[in-house]
């Protein structure tokens, strides 16, 4: 058994067996055995001690890494070392079943040894309650209790089936208990006064192996080797929770008092978890009387005991008397007064019970999982997420009524204001209060929320509430169309115009027609943007801004974010833009098809075309002016520019703000914030993520040269010329101290990170030591200097010394509590302005910075410079280590700031932003980020790739690196029972390795796994990819693998190295090019700027030269095939390894193109690939748009779409998963069918019969992809049969011309496109399909369309309708006169009617033909024509029967009856009052009475005189008159 403990200061764990595999080896130098079961810190001693199974003790200091004593003290295994509390004793025990005990004070000297156990001694403890006596644990099955002095033990405890592998004392409360745990599997609690055992705890599967009373929390913590660490209830014995993290065994746990954190240790590492909230359980009354709860004992402090007297400053402790109040029978999770004061409820363990403040007597108990007062002391309790329960002052339940909705609406306003947020929205639900859900939702942030709310309002028809949740939500589309709805179109306009310029032309359409209606005045005063652009001012730019808004409207701030932009300048996107000094030039392609931004003058700075320049701007419809300049891809700056650092400057950025100069910058720990010091005497807070100022402290009217962030007490401490420090609180913005501290400026404050001291230096040559836990007394002055103090800077692994840079020429190094310097360096030739403490890896260096133009490196320990830092073209005035990779950052007075690397000193790269000086360098430790202040700005870069540094093998192990440490994970530790969706985060344990010598840059596996390279600094070092250990080693700037364990190195430009698969150099290539890149795979590959060179791994001979800029290359397993990757675009090749293998045996010759048939060209596709791999003959990529792809044959397939950046690592066909990392080590899976890979390789191979077998096996809704990777191969048949969407089966019949009328008639419908349906239903004759038409044509508005369909149904009252309501009036008037003689009366009075209103006398020139029937030529002819057509309207001959009509003659009914020389008889009504019609003679032929007489016409009036003779039911004859 293993045991794991925190230090009490030290924020490290120290774990002893990765004590010897991983980092500590490095920081420490230790010399340990292979298996060491115990350690402890010894704090007050700044030791470790350890003991291990070479039965050796040692003692190291932690600080200075030496060894302090060796001694052999058992002879067998040490199990454990257990360090007295206050004495210098260390206890051990062994296997030897001894237990000893020694004193440090007396050189280790063994003092007692205590004999008894019969078996291994597993565990000793001491007792923390009584420090003289200890326990020990047994595999004899016992536990005994000793006392120092005594070689006998008190008692022994017997209860165990099975050996006792641990033991605990609890250190909370008065019981007297201890835990133990044993191999059957239990562990039991102990009452050690009486010796009995209290309970027994049941549960784990496997032996218990470590057990611990949480010092904090009513909790028991048992580990187990079955993978388990169960938290159980320490009084009720409940078991509470089981935390597995799929390490394997458990072997230790580790704890410290006053923290709740607990330290567990695994098979395969060591997890650390925080238990129970750090939130106080307090509770103050009107009065001043203060209860809070320590675990179960209840205190009272009271403020009115603090006299008037006593002056207490802002932000100061009180110094009160804390009284004890009482116990509480449950464990508080929360504690209130009610409203007056008299009661106190505890909730907690599902439970409450109510107590008089005064006396702390019970008055009222039950279950509750929340509690909440009223204002008039009633309360409420929610047992459940389904009952909650009111009760009256009185303490008795009252039943809540159905119709009891405002109580339930005061329950969820009483819950909101006391924070039970989940009860509030839960009472608030039940009144369906959507007012009081919406302020919910808002203030939380809850965008989830508010989406639901807008369902439920508008259901509601609560279209304001619905309202306000869009345009919280940024759905402004959503807002427009509410308006719209609710018939508001004025204010959609003005919203339109305000927040979507784009839609105004819409709008204003609307609103035009609207208000045609009232006021066509007005209505035609309304201007279009689109036709008036002048008149809308800056309207070009809106529509822009509009542009850049619009992706990020999605994006939903954390609601604590609300300060920040509440306090944003109310300055419009428009005005903001429009105030921006940035004239952007017009964007067009480069050769490679890229946007290249062209010089972009800003202040007169020029920017490099390599930078392109966006705006970012917020979904609120403001923005801070702040410009994101994003350039290559390994860089990511801000752009901050001094006139965005006041309100005031924005409006007056014009006049003399470019003299503002940036002095220093600080980046808090934990916000994403900068503090920047101003020349102009202010001190301002910007957020880095959102763009945006969050605070802005107008110090004084001098020169503020430096603040610091003092983020525990959330402060900002500012040093400037007027010889102050201030002390501010970020988030009160109150003053918190003011002091004069020095008699000349302050150049700089330095913030002590542990301890409450903040360091100054002046050009009064002093440095001073202030305390501000005493009142900002100066504590020590740090005399030595000659000139100016510049920077001062602690010490961070020893921060107890600090260094100081001054223009003397020297650096000093001085410790805390000396008044005297360590030692001095000096070296440099002119004054030294900036100093730094390298803070990676364990070099004691520092770095400084001088106006001699040079930066140098020191050696602390041997206080000799290493390395002079040259370049510069004036004073280096800041100087910094990058805590995460290996650089050193210089910035200098001549603009630039220069990247140099930490081993090797090679300058990397030069930065220069145009910004004039560089004053200061901000860094944090844990972030790439680095932040740069100039005479003219502050500059945020972010240094490095993001590409993570990883590789996986063919089973799914996957190794990468976190700066130089190696870790690991198995994707196959996932067991089947586990589903993990796609696209979600794989939870895989992390494994340390161990570490690598360089810096890595790359990472990756040789083929059959067993190996791994990493390159870095110039260099490669092979490693086993199981134990990790060094195989081979060299010089390389590339490394690359063939496919069968051979690899190559490129170690210039100009030469390459071939090295077997037992790392023997095998050849040495020389190319007559300057070789830029290299590639492994089949061929070994070597490229330029301009063409790739392929040459074979056995002999070095060039196989083909392609002239192509190649960025990435990926070779097909088989060989057959390989990727070449552009900058635009990627080719899929075919190597014909057999023409290649002829014409080399055959002794061709291979010139200076190589081979020319030796690769084919099969796809060329236009996307760029981010990264890539092949499965069989499938290609996958993800690209630049962030889409996760694959291509067969050509043909790309999107498979996702990803939210960020992604990185591929492999594929396992097993599972048929790809996988994929992001730049957080995190890594996804993603479904991609194998089936469908090998249906679509065997289709191009042209093997049908076994591809048509596998299709079954392919899911259906996957055939709409195999259909369209047929038809992209011209197998359209084959896609149809395969196809399910209609509306691809649709365009792949009209494509083979087997179109089927009810798949047309589908996806028209489909289409909603109705002159489409208009022109199928009517060449069909479809008269049900026409009238559909009708309605669907109404409903949308389409007048021509419905005008038609009615015209050709032969529903002409319908058309005239149609025409009158759409204001046709003339028209409607044409028409009845044609068609519907009986009408024109009727539309002619209304035609006169509205042609009054423009033009009276043409009104009165219109005739009535009731009145003028004489001025109606064959009025009574057509009145007569048009009642005998109107019973045949309605009858609808067969499309086949077109091509007799189409041939008719054009002649009209009125001529037709006119011709017909019919002479109708008298029709009277017979016998039985049927109408009976005369015979009628016509040439001849006699009709009988029986017959009508109809006359058939077409329904766009015209006849060819053709008369239709209906007689009895059976007969139908045509009847065609001579004079026809």
């Amino acid at each position: 058994m293993q045991e794991r403990e925190l230090p009490p200061l030290l924020p490290y764990v120290f774990t002893p067996q990765d004590f010897v595999e991983s980092v500590f080896r490095e920081r420490l130098h230790l010399e340990l055995p292979d298996a060491v079961r115990s350690s402890k810190f010894i704090a007050r001693k700044q030791w470790v001690v350890a003991g291990a199974d070479d039965m050796f003790i040692r003692v190291y200091n932690y600080n200075t890494m030496d060894k302090v004593k060796v001694f052999e003290a058992h002879t067998d295994y040490i199990r454990c070392v257990a360090v007295h509390p206050t004495q210098p004793f260390v206890l051990s025990s062994s296997d030897d079943m001894l237990i000893k005990l020694w004193d440090w004070d007396k050189g280790w000297m063994c003092t007692q040894i205590f004999e008894g156990h019969s078996h291994y001694v597993m565990q000793v403890t001491f007792n923390p309650k009584d420090t003289n006596t200890f326990a020990s644990a047994s595999l004899d099955r016992t536990v005994k209790v000793w006392s120092l002095g005594s070689p006998d033990p008190n008692f022994t405890l017997d209860g165990h089936s099975k050996g006792v592998n641990c033991v605990d004392y609890f250190t909370g409360g008065d019981r007297p208990y201890l835990i133990t745990g044993s191999d059957d599997q239990t562990a039991k609690v102990w009452d050690y006064q009486t010796k009995s055992c209290v309970q027994t705890l049941e549960g784990h599967a496997h032996n218990v192996s470590a057990v611990c009373f949480h010092p904090e929390l009513p909790i028991i913590l048992t580990g187990s080797e079955d993978g388990t660490v169960r938290l159980w209830h320490s009084t009720t014995y409940r078991l509470e929770n089981t935390l597995n993290y799929g390490l394997e065994r458990v072997w230790a746990l580790g704890y410290m008092k006053g923290s709740r954190r607990v330290v567990i240790g695994y098979d395969e590492g060591t997890i650390m978890i925080k238990i129970g909230r750090e939130v106080p359980v307090a509770s103050m009354d009107s009065s001043g009387k203060i209860i809070w709860s320590k675990h179960n004992e209840i205190q009272t402090v009271n403020i009115k005991t603090i006299g008037a007297d006593n002056e207490i400053a802002d932000g100061e402790r009180l110094p009160l008397a804390v009284k004890e109040l009482g116990t509480c029978d449950l464990y508080p999770q929360s504690l209130r007064h009610n409203p007056n004061g008299r009661f106190v409820v505890v909730c907690g363990d599902g439970e409450y019970i109510i107590y008089t403040a005064l006396a702390w007597r019970n008055r009222s108990f039950g279950s509750a999982l929340e509690f909440v007062w009223s204002v008039d002391g009633e309360y409420a309790v929610r047992e459940s997420t389904s009952r909650i329960k009111i009760y009256s002052k009185n303490f008795q339940a009252i039943a809540i009524q159905a119709q009891s909705e405002s109580k339930w609406r005061q329950l969820g306003e009483l819950a909101m204001s006391t924070g039970k947020l989940d009860m509030a929205e839960e009472c608030l639900l039940h009144a369906m209060d959507l007012s009081g859900l919406l302020l919910l939702y808002s203030s939380l942030g809850d965008a989830e929320g508010l989406t639901k709310l807008t369902s439920m309002a508008k259901e509601q028809g609560k279209n304001n509430v619905a309202f306000l949740c869009f345009f919280m939500l940024g759905k402004l589309e959503e807002c427009l169309q509410l308006l719209i709805e609710s018939n508001r179109i004025p204010e959609a306009a003005l919203m339109a115009r305000s927040y979507l310029p784009s839609k105004v032309p819409e709008i204003v359409t609307l609103w035009k027609k609207d208000l045609q209606k009232v006021n066509p005045k007005a209505a035609e005063s309304l201007a279009d943007p689109d036709e008036y652009p002048n008149l809308f001012e800056d309207w070009q730019i809106a529509l822009n801004v509009e542009a850049n808004v619009a992706p990020k409207r999605g994006i939903y701030p954390p609601a604590e974010e609300y300060i920040i932009h509440a306090e944003r300048p109310n300055e419009t996107l428009v005005e903001a833009f429009k105030s921006m000094h940035i004239h952007q030039e017009e964007v067009l392609p480069d050769e490679n098809g890229d946007d290249a931004h062209e010089a972009i003058k800003e202040n007169g700075v020029e920017e490099s075309q390599e930078d392109a320049v966006e705006v970012d701007v917020e979904a609120d419809g403001s923005t801070d002016g702040a410009v994101l300049v994003n350039g290559n891809d390994t860089e990511e700056q801000w752009v901050l520019t001094p006139d965005q650092y006041s309100h005031e400057a924005m409006i007056q950025r014009k006049l003399a703000q470019r003299s503002e100069r940036v002095k220093s910058v600080d980046l808090h720990p934990t916000e994403p914030w900068i503090l920047s010091s101003l020349y102009s005497g202010s001190v301002c807070i910007w957020n880095y993520q959102t763009q945006t100022m969050v605070k802005s402290f107008e110090v004084t009217e001098l020169p503020v040269r430096s603040s610091k962030f003092i983020a525990r007490k959330q402060w900002v401490v500012a040093g400037a010329d007027d010889m102050f420090i201030r002390v501010y609180n970020y988030n009160t913005m109150d003053k918190v101290k003011v002091f004069e501290a020095h008699t000349d400026y302050i150049r700089c404050v330095a913030v002590h990170p542990t301890q409450p001291f903040v360091l100054s230096s002046s050009d009064d040559m002093l440095i001073k030591l202030w305390d501000w836990d005493k009142g900002w007394m100066c504590t020590q002055i740090f005399e030595g200097h000659s000139h100016y103090v510049m920077q001062v800077t602690f010490n961070p692994k020893d921060t107890n010394t600090f260094a100081s840079a001054s223009l003397d020429r020297t650096v000093k190094v001085w410790s805390l509590g000396s008044p005297d310097p360590n030692f001095t360096l000096d070296g440099h030739s002119k004054g030294v302005n900036c100093v730094d403490y390298f803070t990676g890896g364990d070099r004691p260096y520092l770095i400084t910075g001088s106006d001699d133009q040079t930066a140098k490196v020191w050696d602390y320990q041997t206080k000799s410079c290493v390395q002079t830092l040259e370049g510069h073209a004036h004073n280096v005035s800041a100087v910094c280590f990058h805590p995460e990779l290996p650089i050193i950052l210089t910035g200098s007075e001549d603009g630039t700031v220069r990247l140099w690397h930490s081993t090797t000193y090679r300058l990397e790269n030069t930065l220069n932003y145009g910004l004039e000086r560089v004053w200061a360098l901000g860094y944090m430790k844990g972030s790439r980020r680095v932040v740069i202040g100039y005479d003219e700005g502050t500059i945020m870069i972010k240094i490095g790739r993001e590409v993570p540094v990883a590789s996986m093998d063919s089973s799914g192990k996957i190794i990468w690196s976190k700066h130089n440490e190696i870790q690991t994970v198995n994707i196959k530790t996932i067991g089947a029972d586990n589903e993990i969706a796609d696209g979600e985060r794989l939870p895989l344990a992390v494994k340390e390795l161990g570490t690598c010598d360089l810096y890595p840059q790359s990472l990756r596996h040789n083929p059959n796994g067993r190996f791994v390279v990493v390159c870095g600094d110039g260099e490669y070092i092979i490693y086993t990819a199981l134990a990790w250990r060094n195989r081979s080693f060299g010089s390389a700037l590339e490394f690359v693998w063939s496919l069968d364990g051979e690899y190559a190195v490129r170690e210039s430009t100009s030469r390459i190295k071939i090295y077997s698969k037992n790392f023997q150099e095998r050849k040495s290539i020389r190319p007559p090019f300057s070789a830029e890149r290299i590639f492994g795979g089949v061929l070994l590959a070597m490229c330029t700027n301009d063409f790739i060179c392929f040459h074979d791994w056995a002999e070095g001979r060039m196989i083909r030269r392609i002239d192509v800029n190649v960025k990435n290359l990926y070779w097909a397993d088989s060989g057959d095939l390989v990727t070449i990757a552009s900058d635009t675009s990627f080719y899929i090749l075919k190597y014909n390894r057999d023409v290649v293998s002829s014409h080399l045996d055959g002794g061709g010759s291979v010139g200076e193109e190589g081979v020319e048939d030796a690769f084919e060209l099969l796809h060329e596709i236009n996307e760029r690939i981010r990264t890539g791999l092949w499965v069989g003959d499938c290609f996958i990529y993800n690209n630049s748009s962030s889409r996760l792809n694959y291509c067969v044959g050509g043909e790309v397939t999107t498979l996702f779409h990803l939210d960020r950046q992604m990185y591929l690592l492999g594929y396992l066909a097993n599972q048929s998963r790809v996988y994929l990392i992001d730049k957080q080590f995190n890594v996804v899976g993603y479904t991609l069918l194998l089936t469908m890979i090998e249906y679509k390789t065997l289709v191009m191979r042209g093997d049908f019969d076994r591809a048509n077998a596998l299709l079954p096996s392919i899911p259906k809704e996957q055939h709409d992809s195999v259909a369209r990777f047929l038809e992209s191969r011209g197998m359209l048949e084959e896609a149809l049969e395969i196809a399910t969407d209609s509306n691809y089966r649709f365009d792949l019949a009209v494509q083979l011309g087997r179109l089927e009328l009810d798949m047309a008639e589908e996806c028209l419908l489909h289409a909603m496109d109705l002159s489409g349906l208009l022109l199928l239903y009517s060449s069909l004759g479809d008269a049900e399909g026409l009238t559909k038409l009708t309605s669907m044509a109404k409903e949308q508005g389409k007048n021509n369309v419905a005008f038609l369909c009615f015209f050709m149904l032969g529903k002409l009252e319908e058309c005239l309708q149609l025409l009158i309501e759409s204001n046709r009036i003339p028209e409607a008037a044409l028409m009845s006169r044609s068609y519907l003689p009986s009408k024109v009366p009727e539309i002619v009075t209304l035609w006169k009617k509205d042609l009054q209103k423009v033009n009276p006398k043409a009104a009165e020139s219109l005739a009535d033909p009731n009145e003028y029937p004489n001025l109606f030529e064959d009025w009574q002819i057509a009145l007569n024509v048009e009642a005998n057509v109107a019973p045949k309207r309605g009858i609808y001959a067969p499309a086949e029967e077109y091509i007799i009509h189409a041939e008719r003659p054009n002649e009209t009914l009125v001529e037709a009856f006119k011709n017909m020389r019919i002479h109708q008889e008298e029709v009277l009504p017979d016998e039985n009052g049927d109408d009976t019609h005369e015979a009628i003679e016509e040439n001849g032929v006699e009709e009988s009475q029986e017959d009508a007489v109809e006359v058939d016409v077409e329904a766009d009036g015209s006849t060819d005189g053709t008369v239709l003779v209906n007689g009895n039911d059976t007969e139908e004859q045509w009847v065609l008159t001579p004079d026809q």
